[in-house]
This record gives C-alpha cells, sequence and structure tokens, in this order.
C-alpha cells in the first residue's frame, strides 16, 4: 500500500513537472511572439502571414501606421483581393507569374508591384515570404516581409529623366530624339507616310551671352523653347541638340509646304523680342532654318539630321552679315 501511494506522490510531482515546463514553454513563446510583434511594430517594414487560401490572417508593422492604415481590413482577404479595380494590366500579368510560385509552395524573394490608391497615386512595395507546413507536412499558408520600395522607383525615374530630358529646357535630349526619330521612320516606312525634321540655331545669341552673362542666356533659351511648344503640335517632338541648337520632329506632315508654313511660324515666334530677367533692354534674336523630309531626301535619321543641319547653315549664309557674324 504505502507503495502505491509513493507511486502515487511520485507520478503527481512528475505530472506538476511537466505541467510547469509546459506552462513555461507556453509563456516563453508568448514573450517571443510578443517581442517578434514589437520589433514589427517599430520596423519601417512591415510583416505578414496568410493561411492556405492566401487570406491574410495578420499584417503589422510600423509603416502602416504611419500611412494610418487599418490592418484589420486586410484580413480575411487575399493581396489580389486588395488591388482589386486597381490593378494595370501589367501588375496583372506579374502577379500571374507570381501565382505560379505561390501554387507551388516555394518562398520567393522581392517581389515588386505598384499599388494604385483612391487619389490615382502609385507607390510600390516590395514582399518576401516563405511557405509555413505543420509537422504532417500539409500547407498551412505563407508568412514573410514587406517594405516600401517607392523611393528608389522615383529615384531610378529621375535618372532616367535626366538621362532623357535637357536640364535646362526641359526638352528631350540628342539620345532620346534620336529614338524617337527611328521609331517616326519606321513607322512612316511601314505605313507609306512622309515626315520632316527642322533644324534650327539662334541668331544673335552669342551676344547675350557675352553681354549679359550665361544665366541671361540660358533663361533666354528657356523661353525659346517655350516659343517653340507653343507652335508645333502635341505629337512633334521639339529637342535640344546643345548650346543653342534644337531640331524639329514633324509627323504625319503630308505636303511639304506643310513643313514650310511650320518653319515661317517659327521664324516669326522666335523674331519677337525677348523680355529677360535681369537684362535691362529687349533682347532681338532669329533663326536659321534648315529641313529635311522623308523619303525624298533621306531615308535614315543620320542622313536627314546631316542634311537639315547643311540647309541651316545655307540659310545662314542668306542672312545679314550681322547675323552670321553674331552666331
Amino acid at each position: 500500500m504505502e507503495l502505491i501511494i509513493a507511486v502515487l506522490v511520485l507520478l503527481t510531482i512528475l505530472g506538476w513537472s511537466l505541467a510547469w515546463r509546459g506552462w513555461q514553454q507556453a509563456r516563453h513563446m508568448t514573450e517571443q511572439e510578443e517581442r517578434s510583434r514589437a520589433y514589427a511594430r517599430m520596423s519601417s517594414d512591415w510583416y505578414w502571414e496568410q493561411d492556405a487560401q492566401l487570406h491574410f490572417t495578420w499584417l503589422s508593422g510600423g509603416i502602416l501606421d504611419k500611412a494610418g492604415v487599418d490592418p484589420e481590413r486586410f484580413y480575411g482577404r487575399t493581396r489580389q483581393e486588395m488591388l482589386a479595380g486597381s490593378m494595370t494590366d501589367e501588375a496583372a500579368a506579374m502577379f500571374d507569374e507570381h501565382q505560379k510560385v505561390l501554387d507551388s509552395r516555394q518562398p520567393f524573394q522581392d517581389f515588386e508591384y505598384p499599388i494604385v490608391n483612391a487619389t490615382g497615386q502609385v507607390s510600390y512595395v516590395s514582399v518576401s515570404g516563405e511557405p509555413i507546413f505543420d509537422r504532417q507536412g500539409r500547407f498551412m499558408g505563407y508568412r514573410g516581409t514587406g517594405k516600401d520600395v517607392t523611393e528608389r522607383y522615383r529615384i531610378q525615374a529621375a535618372m532616367q529623366h535626366m538621362a532623357q530630358y535637357d536640364g535646362l529646357t526641359a526638352l528631350p535630349n540628342r539620345k532620346l530624339f534620336l529614338d524617337r526619330l527611328g521609331q517616326a521612320i519606321e513607322l512612316a516606312r511601314r505605313g507609306g507616310t512622309s515626315l520632316a525634321l527642322l533644324y534650327f540655331d539662334l541668331d544673335r545669341f552669342k551676344p547675350v551671352n557675352d553681354l549679359w552673362g550665361h544665366e541671361a542666356g540660358d533663361l533666354l533659351l528657356k523661353e525659346v523653347a517655350e516659343r517653340v511648344l507653343e507652335i508645333v503640335r502635341k505629337s512633334d517632338t521639339v529637342a535640344r541638340f546643345g548650346g543653342d541648337e534644337f531640331v524639329i520632329l514633324l509627323q504625319g506632315i503630308g505636303l511639304r509646304e506643310n513643313a514650310g508654313w511650320v518653319a515661317a511660324e517659327l521664324r516669326e515666334a522666335l523674331a519677337y523680342p525677348f523680355v529677360v530677367e535681369g537684362v535691362m533692354e529687349e533682347l532681338r534674336i532669329g533663326a536659321s532654318i534648315g529641313i529635311a523630309y522623308y523619303p525624298e531626301d533621306a531615308l535614315t535619321g543620320d542622313e536627314l539630321i546631316r542634311l537639315a543641319d547643311a540647309r541651316m547653315y545655307l540659310d545662314k549664309a542668306k542672312q545679314s552679315p550681322a547675323a552670321a557674324a553674331g552666331r
């Protein structure tokens, strides 16, 4: 009898010991989870979990608090459902490819996609995740992290813009113009249409720099760009090749006379006096213009530019000696 009691006491003590250890482990896990969630709240990233149907079950992170986004509205919905109605065709194609990774239960890294809010503002996010399996190997969902990468996209877009546009006038630069010219020639070739290229520089521009300084010259170039843009169509391309040299691409120009009319309007607009800040008098310049036509004059972009440039100098030679000397 005493042996039975001793065994029962031993089993009771062992049970209490196991229960205490289990409670301690559970508390430790709870503390770890709370610590992880606290880090998540303080992080600029966010942390997420999804169930087997890829519905959000948890979403937390400091960036959500800063944005004033309530994570509760994500719960019970998939990522695609959250983006429904605002997803672009490009983003939809990206998600179709991403879905193949999810269907194969593979981890993924830095999946980036755009988000368009109600006001039309676009931001970009990057998410990484890994699948969750239980002890029996059954798929339970995904968990991972996300971060806002909008600033990187903005920097990339700004750098791309700087590589393609003139920093002073905001007009396309030589590189972008040559690309558009090549595309325009190919379209004209396929459609049997024509185009014209106007190459012009400013008369009496050098004296402006010499007398009033390069700051005045820069302001004048910006005003020139604005006047030229008022003349051409939105479908046309005006570019600055450097210095005081500009080119205009007129697509679907039709009759050669039409390009001549544009050149006449350009001369008139640039002959009208300019008022530039910091300059005590009106600035009177002008323009020498050369025109080349596709396909009558040349069949390639380089040939069109060389011919238009040569004709511009012929036009300049016809100007008064003062205008030619003032180049």
